[in-house]
């Protein structure tokens, strides 16, 4: 840890030799004189400075200069501190085990606690949960526990939790738990990383305690062809077989099970649909609406009959969620996730030949993307937005022949989340406090981890993104962490720069855009891996 800065006003400490003549004791007290009077109108100047600078948006006293090293303790403050009770002026107390010791309504100047850091009109949120994200490490070259974390720092993202597709893609059995993470604990975690289990086909024997004991967090299924030749899907037999196993495990809470939810034929074959291979449309046609409607429609049944919640991931058909909505009126517990491209994106727009905007299931039409924006906002149906991070290799999204029909499924977009669901939000005059409900506080409650993160208060730990709202963001390559660039989200403008961003009070990321560059990481990587809160580390 750095020291703190000496202050610029300061004088330097001049010595003067033990042995004096007396004839030197009159220019010793003159020189005493001048010292004392240089301190007196320097510590005049600095309390009308005080006096001055009141009420404004930044203040001078004790600051933590570069912060590039963080200094415990210290104090947080901005005119906008978003938290459960509103958005207002606070100064938010961390100590030097990284939580947050007290939240205080108001700018104040507490010199005895130690370094402060105002980051004046900037939006103080707390850190991003991103619950869906493909790490895909180990297993395939498309990302990894290093880069992929960065880039959630980069985004105001500081706990992830990683799918198991693509990644030891069966990942139910004790082994394969472990050498998961370790291998993700040999790689610097910029973020806190939490493990979802993989519940496939014809496995249901291996969901016992042991695997829970091991440390996943939550299970993931696939009611559809996963193009994962070792992931193949669940049916809906099988779903309620687990469903039924979950709720009479000796597990003390609730473990979350996570569902693709898309139902086909037996006939149904991912890549082999009417259409040329380069239009969007024509993929988009191939998962019809209708696949999401089926799927969502059996799930609903079976958690009315097993009493199980399910959580149903990324859903983009409106007419999807119009079921779910009619569950949660009748009181059957569904989570309920979309994703940024859905609110972002509308198939309209979307050009042939550019497979980089291909993911499962497809970006449908505009009109279907204002019926999931008035479910959010108006039915506050959805618990929370997740990106789905999906990456892969410029050769797997087959990018230089353009080739829609035969490229990898997934969006890579974990460090947009952020700046892309605020810009597609902000018109309607979505608060601070719903956006945060959506990217933060609800996965934390969902995933049983609110007693440390999702929210800003006394005990909780100190994670934040600093951010702002009204500063426009270019997309670029220059502006991504993701191992590869390439993205539906590049090209394009959104508000909402992220300024900084803070891990258990450690600042992991800080914007360096008046240099033209992303940003830098400014500590030294301290993630660890999330268990669940009922097993013991």
């Amino acid at each position: 840890m750095s020291q703190r800065e000496t202050a610029t006003n300061q004088q330097p400490f001049l010595g003067v030799p033990s042995s004096q003549s007396a004839g030197g004791i009159p220019y010793l007290k003159s020189f005493l004189v001048v010292v004392v009077a240089i301190l007196i109108t320097s510590i005049i100047s600095w309390q009308h400075a005080k006096i001055v600078q009141k009420g404004t948006q930044s203040h001078v006293s004790f600051p933590c200069g570069s912060f590039s090293v963080v200094s415990f303790p210290f104090v947080l403050r901005s005119t906008r501190v978003v938290t459960e009770n509103g958005t207002f002026p606070a100064s938010i107390f961390v100590d030097r085990n990284g939580l947050i010791s007290r939240v205080v309504p108001g700018l104040v100047e507490d010199s005895s606690w130690g370094c402060l850091h105002d980051v004046g009109d900037l939006v103080i949120m707390p850190g991003l949960i991103d619950p869906h994200v493909h790490v895909n490490e180990p297993g395939t070259k498309s990302e990894g526990f290093n880069t992929a974390t960065l880039a959630a720092a980069a985004g105001g993202t500081t706990l992830i939790f990683d799918m198991p597709l693509n990644s030891h893609p069966a990942c139910t059995t004790y082994e394969s738990i472990l050498e998961k993470r370790r291998i993700a604990n040999s790689r610097q975690l910029w973020v806190d990383v939490g493990l979802i289990g993989g519940m496939i086909s014809g496995n249901l024997e291996t969901l016992s305690d042991q695997i829970f004991r091991a440390g996943v967090v939550a299970l993931k299924s696939f009611t559809i062809d996963s193009q994962a030749y070792d992931f193949p899907p669940v049916s809906i037999q099988e779903a309620e077989q687990v469903m039924r196993a979950l709720r009479n495990l000796s597990i003390d809470g609730e473990i979350r099970y996570m569902i693709h939810a898309e139902l086909a034929s037996s006939k149904f074959s991912p890549n082999n649909y009417e259409g040329p291979s380069m239009s969007y449309m024509a993929f988009m046609r191939s998962r019809p609406d209708s696949f999401e409607v089926n799927a969502v429609q059996a799930l609903i049944e079976l958690s009315r009959k097993t009493h199980c919640p399910v959580y149903i991931v990324h859903i983009s058909s409106a007419d999807a969620a119009e079921l779910v909505k009619q569950a949660k009126e009748e009181g059957i517990q569904i989570f309920a996730e979309t994703c940024t491209q859905y609110l972002a994106f509308a198939a309209d727009d979307i050009p042939d030949g550019h497979p980089e905007f291909k993911c499962v299931p497809p970006i449908r039409p505009n009109g279907n993307r204002k019926r999931l924006l008035r479910y959010l906002l108006q039915d506050n149906l959805f618990d929370l937005i997740a990106s789905d991070h999906a990456p892969a290799t410029p050769e797997e999204k087959c990018l230089e022949q353009g080739n829609v029909r035969m490229a990898y499924a997934g969006i890579s977009g974990l460090q947009y989340r952020l700046p892309a669901v605020w810009t597609a939000l902000r018109s309607y005059g979505v608060t601070f406090e719903q956006l945060s409900y959506w990217l933060s506080l609800s996965a934390a409650r969902i995933f049983h981890v609110d007693d440390r993160k999702g929210r800003i208060a006394s005990g909780m730990e100190a994670d934040f993104v600093i951010w702002d709202p009204e500063s426009l963001v270019n997309i670029t390559e220059n502006w991504c962490f993701h191992r590869h660039k390439k993205s539906a989200f590049l090209g394009k403008q959104y508000y909402g720069e992220v300024k900084e961003t803070f891990l258990r009070g450690s600042r992991i990321f800080k914007s360096d855009a008046e240099r033209g560059k992303l940003g830098t990481v400014l500590q030294y990587p301290r993630g660890i891996i999330i268990r669940n809160r009922l097993v013991e580390e």
